[in-house]
């Protein structure tokens, strides 16, 4: 959906907010309302007057990104865009962090964090080819299955501009997986 939604467009000045918009549903036909609109059809207001009052804010071709910045939303939840793997990027690096200011493991410790899961595990084949670790853990996250009509024997649509953690359940696992890499003896073996 892109009717609504707020953008920050990246000028040579500095960032400007604008909203995406098109025409309004009330004012299409009804085979209009069943078109996907062209890119010529939309826009982006930035409150500009006029088309010159926006030209002398913005060029031609400055780029626009979707705003979708943390946010909290009850309690420990949060919401954001690409928690997907901003959650687990965060997670083991700051496992790794934990492990550097107390007490050592008595082995090597390697974190990653990759990319294209999505599109065969390419990120994570080469990690794991160069690490060569002798025990692996995968960090990811889950789909929610707490709403109205989640069908717990499928999965759900994640990779959203709104996704949603719990604070508290990441932080229970930065502190698991610190735990488990200072419970590991020298020379263990995982079969």
């Amino acid at each position: 959906m892109i009717s609504g939604r707020r953008v920050d467009i990246m000028t040579r000045k500095g960032i400007i907010r604008g909203v995406t918009g098109k025409r309004a549903i009330h004012l299409m036909t009804p085979e209009d309302r069943r078109k996907v609109p062209e890119m010529h059809q939309m826009w982006i207001d930035i409150g500009a007057k006029d088309k010159k009052e926006a030209l002398s804010r913005i060029t031609i071709g400055d780029p626009a990104v979707y705003v979708h910045g943390f946010e909290k939303l009850h309690g420990p939840l949060a919401v954001s865009r690409a928690f997907d793997d901003k959650s687990g990027a965060y997670t083991v690096n700051e496992a790794l962090l934990r492990l550097a200011k107390g007490r050592k493991p008595s082995c090597k410790v390697v974190a990653v964090s990759t990319s294209q899961e999505e599109i065969g595990t390419r990120g994570a084949i080469t990690s794991a080819h160069l690490a060569n670790p002798d025990v692996a853990l995968a960090v990811d996250v889950s789909h929610a299955t707490d709403h109205p009509d989640a069908d717990h024997r499928k999965y759900g649509y994640m990779h959203t501009p709104s996704e949603v953690i719990d604070l508290n359940d990441r932080e229970a696992l930065v502190q698991l997986l610190v735990s488990f890499a200072r419970s590991l003896r020298k020379n263990e073996k995982f079969v």
